[in-house]
């Protein structure tokens, strides 16, 4: 409370001269008028009591209200009825004044989400459209100019990370959570690759035995192909690597580029590209970002590390957080 008196002695100014100006005033009529010295002090160590006591009061009451507006403040979810109720004119106006204000905050929401919606239904329209000439180029260059359908399949891989990067912002309501085939589920990003591998002679070590997670498998599947995606960018006569060395936890290994250890704390932010990204200019500095908020909502673990010249791994963690993870 002491930490309040100043800002109630702020707030109460005019009040506190009020009283004092008009005790003033008293002194001042009752010496001019020749009143008793002892009636006089009585009298105003009365009104001083009564002052005192009123102001003790009104100080504990402004307290009060103070910590529960604090508390209010410091609550998750915020609403109109866990506010003080209003005790005069000026307080229902203010209650007033923020229930409009409230009104216009669901209103604005209420349109975002709808635009977010739209968006959406515009970008799932615009990929499965674009998905017919994507193809139609592929059976056209057929088996004659390699590096063309390797082309082509990167530019699919981006519309669909466009679309996922849309999604991925509400992607709460899009889960499926049922039990996989975690080395199924790798296996079959590995034979999107096929052709890149086959194109590029760069070898692959597939080593994940059989095992099952409980995960959304779209959205995990994403993750490992981005990951893989990745490998593939930076390693030009190295080779890649994926294996199990912990159950439920999936490694992905590559001799490539690697990244420098400055950037390496910041690798998951968002846009953020770092010294090899400018260098060679393949990175948006989306991919692992996505891939962070995605393992995220799903209640998973992505970890990474890496050494300049000499590779990089991405660990992703399927067990469930805070379970099993003392060992690590």
């Amino acid at each position: 409370m002491s930490k309040l008196f100043p800002h109630y002695v702020k707030d109460r100014h005019r009040v506190i001269i009020t009283c004092a100006a008009a005790i003033a005033l008293f002194l001042l009529a009752a010496g001019l008028s020749g009143t008793d010295l002892g009636g006089l002090a009585y009298a105003f160590l009365l009104v001083a009591v009564i002052i005192i006591v009123s102001a003790s009061l009104d100080f504990y009451h402004y307290c009060n209200k103070h910590n529960e507006l604090a508390k209010t403040l410091e609550s998750i979810d915020v609403t109109l009825a866990a506010l003080p109720q209003a005790e005069d004119l000026i307080g229902e106006d203010y209650s007033a004044l923020i229930a409009r204000l409230n009104e216009v905050r669901y209103e604005l929401e209420s349109s975002s989400a709808r635009a977010s919606e739209d968006l959406i239904d515009y970008f799932t329209l615009w990929v499965h459209q674009i998905k017919t000439p994507l193809f139609a180029i592929q059976l056209l260059v057929g088996d004659d100019d390699e590096k063309i359908r390797q082309e082509v399949m990167k530019i699919d891989q981006y519309v669909r990370m466009a679309l996922s990067y849309v999604r991925v912002g509400s992607m709460s309501s899009d889960f499926d959570f049922r039990k996989c085939r975690l080395d199924e589920l790798a296996r079959d990003v590995v034979k999107q690759y096929s052709s890149v591998f086959i194109g590029s002679g760069i070898p692959l070590a597939f080593n994940v035995p059989e095992c099952t997670v409980v995960t959304d498998r779209k959205w995990a599947g994403l993750v490992i192909e981005q990951i893989l995606s990745n490998s593939l960018k930076y390693v030009n006569d190295g080779e890649i690597s994926i294996s199990m060395p912990e159950d439920k936890v999936l490694e992905i290994a590559d001799t490539g580029i690697g990244i420098s250890a400055e950037d390496l704390p910041r690798v998951f932010e968002k846009g953020f590209t770092g010294y090899t990204g400018r260098k060679y200019e393949k990175s948006t500095g989306m991919g692992l970002y996505m891939c962070k908020t995605i393992m995220d909502k799903l209640d998973h673990d992505i970890s990474i590390s890496s050494d300049v010249g000499r590779g990089t791994t991405v660990r992703l963690d399927f067990r469930p957080r805070g379970a099993g993870h003392a060992d690590r």
